[in-house]
């Protein structure tokens, strides 16, 4: 009948890794679908939220595959609130940790905190570390749909929303 009992601890843990893994691809391919990205911003829902909100619900995500790199994640995102779509803004944040965590050093800390409307995400670059990734690009894209801008460096993004929306 296929049944071959139950799931040995490694298994387990390979199932639920590979259970993860579907979720983001499948959440990555909504990402790339949002019209928002296409230019249509009628579909933008603007609400005032606090910005360490954003970042909270962000750094939730990103847990798993920070642990997975053993890399820790600091925040101090001071309480500021913007006129934005929640959805969209958490979005943003948690793809601009998807990529420090993919460029981060194995083992170090990647820290997020803002100055104002701006927020910043630095980490220590693993010297293997690409340039840019799918996640970068995908941050940039949500910000500036958003109407801030987003400026990287090696280790770091700068996610800035700064005008007024």
């Amino acid at each position: 009948d296929g049944t071959l009992g139950p799931l040995e601890a490694v298994q387990r843990e390979t199932l639920a890794g590979a259970l993860e893994d579907c979720g983001r691809l499948r959440q990555l391919i909504d990402e790339l679908t949002d019209p928002v990205l296409a230019g249509d911003h009628t579909r933008l829902a603007t609400i005032p939220i606090d910005l360490a909100t954003a970042v909270a619900a962000a750094i939730a995500t990103a847990i798993a595959s920070a642990g997975a790199r053993l890399i820790t994640l600091l925040a101090d995102a001071a309480s500021v609130e913007l006129t934005t779509d929640p959805a969209r803004l958490t979005r943003a944040i948690a793809r601009g940790l998807d990529h420090a965590i993919t460029c981060a050093a194995r083992g170090s800390m990647v820290t997020i905190a803002n100055q104002d409307r701006a927020l910043t995400i630095t980490w220590k670059p693993d010297a293997s570390a690409p340039a840019t990734t799918m996640a970068s690009w995908l941050c940039a894209r949500l910000v500036e749909a958003l109407g801030g801008s987003c400026r990287s460096a090696a280790d770091r993004l700068v996610l800035d929303f700064s005008q007024p929306n």
